[in-house]
């Protein structure tokens, strides 16, 4: 029990992935801007589909709507998202758009 140490979580230093370069957490906080300005029904279908990659079946199961609807709704979270991501210069590159 010596080995083990129970620390407040707000004594823990704060860890950076090594390979989380400063360009990569500027993206991620990119990315997580432009999802908290997606409105819910797009950001759920979106973050299940292209973030979490599960299958459209899954999607539909998990927030009870019919395939259909999913599909249009990621279609439209895509366009959405890309069409932010490609003006936004932490996102462009990853997005397609200019850098």
């Amino acid at each position: 029990r010596r080995w083990l140490l129970l620390v407040a979580p707000e004594e823990l230093p704060e860890l950076v992935a090594p390979s989380a370069t400063p360009e990569l957490r500027q993206a991620m906080r990119a990315l997580y801007e432009l999802l908290e300005r997606m409105h819910a029904e797009l950001r759920i279908v979106f973050a299940l589909r292209v973030v979490d990659g599960m299958e459209l079946g899954e999607v539909a199961e998990l927030t009870d709507v019919s395939l259909s609807t999913v599909k249009r709704r990621v279609q439209r979270a895509e366009q959405w998202f890309l069409e932010r991501a490609r003006k936004d210069a932490r996102l462009a590159s990853w997005a397609g758009g200019a850098t």
